[in-house]
């Protein structure tokens, strides 16, 4: 194929050959003395790594591409969990097919190390611990926290803004008393309920809009 130039001629298309995803990844990784092989390409905030099929213009996780090619599929119902706990490592060594349920498991003791329970003494389970997302200088980390503190904590915050209701406002923005004068309601459509306004607000902002109305014709 050849692509048009501006002055009417014509180059040739250069195609770059289309790897496949394993032969991507092994010409992007980087093997330590510890035995991982850490793919050097782009990350993604959650520490892994994809790299896009051609053939299906799918993105793949780069471990589980090295763990196909070179182990085998991955059983169904299965996901692949790093022993090192790195997640761009794509040594086959170092992955084992589990349940979601075990990855959770050891994910959440590889990151509390000896910790079992919160300050407040609640076990950290897979069903109490949520990771949150932190953004510090050596990028995205996942905390672990309590849930049961968490909503706790919500709750006691809900509570405590029932408690204290609002005054009712009796002048507006501007310092105008809301009077029955002084006050026009009216709903806004799709509203549920009716608003009001300042009167002395609406007749000065209408005076401003005439006066400038007036100056841009002269």
């Amino acid at each position: 194929m050849k692509k048009a130039k501006a002055d009417g001629t014509f180059v040739p298309l250069i195609r770059h050959s289309r790897q496949a995803p394993f032969e991507k990844v092994m010409s992007r990784i980087d093997q330590q003395p510890g035995g991982c092989w850490l793919y050097t390409g782009a990350l993604m905030a959650d520490g892994y790594a994809r790299v896009k099929d051609a053939s299906t213009d799918h993105a793949l996780l780069v471990h589980r591409v090295t763990y196909e090619a070179l182990v085998g599929r991955v059983p169904v119902g299965l996901v692949l969990d790093h022993l090192c706990r790195v997640r761009h490592c794509v040594n086959p060594q170092h992955l084992e097919p589990v349940t979601d349920a075990e990855n959770i498991r050891r994910g959440v003791h590889a990151r509390l190390g000896d910790r079992t329970h919160c300050t407040e003494g609640h076990e950290y389970t897979p069903e109490n611990t949520i990771f949150q997302k932190r953004r510090t200088k050596s990028g995205v980390t996942l905390t672990p926290v309590c849930r049961t503190c968490k909503n706790a904590y919500y709750r006691a915050k809900h509570a405590q803004r029932e408690k204290k209701p609002e005054a009712p406002r009796t002048h507006c923005p501007n310092g105008h008393e809301y009077t029955p004068e002084n006050t026009k309601w009216y709903q806004p459509k799709g509203a549920p309920r009716m608003r009001r306004h300042c009167k002395t607000c609406l007749r000065e902002t209408n005076r401003r809009n005439k006066a400038a109305k007036r100056k841009g014709r002269q």
